[in-house]
């Protein structure tokens, strides 16, 4: 089943269903790359780089796929969302591990 791209969520946001393919960037919350589609096949892992979620007001399910089969990719809540994933601390980082989804 192939996803719209160009299909908008019905908010002010910038999220879209669809599938998106962005490099990690940044080192923590503030730069990491901002994911704005619903399934985000990412790319530039690196150990370091992360991506960092939509807000939960705006995406309840958000897909991550770490297409680097050697390196960690850092997952972090929205930025100042003051949001935790899983069983982490408020804004702390999830190490999705290498070729990992």
């Amino acid at each position: 089943m192939r996803l719209p791209s160009d299909t908008r969520m019905p908010t002010r946001s910038n999220f879209r269903f669809g599938t998106a393919v962005p490099a990690a960037a940044g080192t923590n919350q503030a730069t990491a790359t901002a994911l704005t589609s619903q399934v985000n096949a990412v790319t530039a892992a690196d150990g370091t780089k992360g991506v960092a979620l939509p807000s939960t007001e705006e995406a309840k399910s958000v897909f991550v796929i770490n297409t680097v089969s050697t390196a960690l990719l850092k997952v972090y809540p929205a930025n100042g969302s003051g949001d935790a994933i899983n069983a982490l601390s408020a804004d702390a980082s999830f190490s999705l591990g290498a070729g990992q989804s």
